[in-house]
């Protein structure tokens, strides 16, 4: 059975195509995406017709032995469409559906909104508590419906680096509690309802590392 974490949408090698990560459970095998345009999915459904399935690539972290990291990327998307899709492994599909949308080939403007050093709220980063990472899930959050609220035709967002708190993942390998916590940091940034929608250019600051 699929157990989804982490999906988030980055930006692909050009505006009409787009890269896709996430965790599965580490049961599963492999890594498939399927997409469809939304005005044919509310009407149809998924069908072999009207949708498009991608294969991508999946791996065991270094870091995270009981899930797969799993990516695909989807090229040659139409301009000015908004598309549905779900994700999974390589016998089936997660019952949640997303969505996101694609420019206007005629548009002359780029929306996008830039972060940076987003942290965790914790005091002392070596001790970070479930209720600091609760705080700061709430906080991102919270901070990307306000993105969107103000500019709702956002295109992506970027982020110059240090979204979490918790150092270097090369220094904790040798602290279990460090690496736990890097690895929930890591997943309240990413499991954001937003950053399924949003496509997110980031950089590694010296605070994500090797993570």
């Amino acid at each position: 059975m699929n157990k989804i974490t982490c999906l988030c949408i980055q930006i692909g090698k050009n505006e009409y195509s787009r890269n896709f990560n996430w965790y599965n459970s580490a049961e599963n095998k492999g890594a498939k995406l399927q997409y469809a345009l939304k005005s044919v999915y509310d009407k149809e459904g998924f069908t072999d017709e009207n949708s498009v399935i991608v294969t991508g690539e999946s791996r065991v972290p270094y870091n995270n032995k009981e899930n797969i990291s799993c990516k695909v990327s989807v090229e040659n998307l139409l301009p000015g469409e908004t598309y549905v899709y779900r994700v999974g492994c390589e016998n089936s599909f997660d019952d949640k559906i997303n969505s996101f949308r694609t420019r206007r080939a005629d548009s002359e403007s780029l929306s996008f909104n830039v972060v940076s050093d987003l942290h965790s709220k914790s005091k002392d980063f070596w001790k970070i508590t479930d209720e600091d990472i609760e705080n700061s899930s709430k906080e991102w959050q919270n901070t990307l419906e306000k993105m969107l609220e103000h500019n709702p035709k956002l295109d992506f967002i970027v982020s110059a680096g240090d979204n979490v708190s918790t150092p270097d993942m090369s220094w904790t390998t040798c602290c279990e509690e460090l690496r736990i916590a890097a690895e929930k940091e890591h997943r309240y940034f990413l499991d954001a309802e937003l950053m399924k929608t949003i496509p997110f250019a980031t950089v590694n600051g010296n605070h994500e590392g090797h993570s």
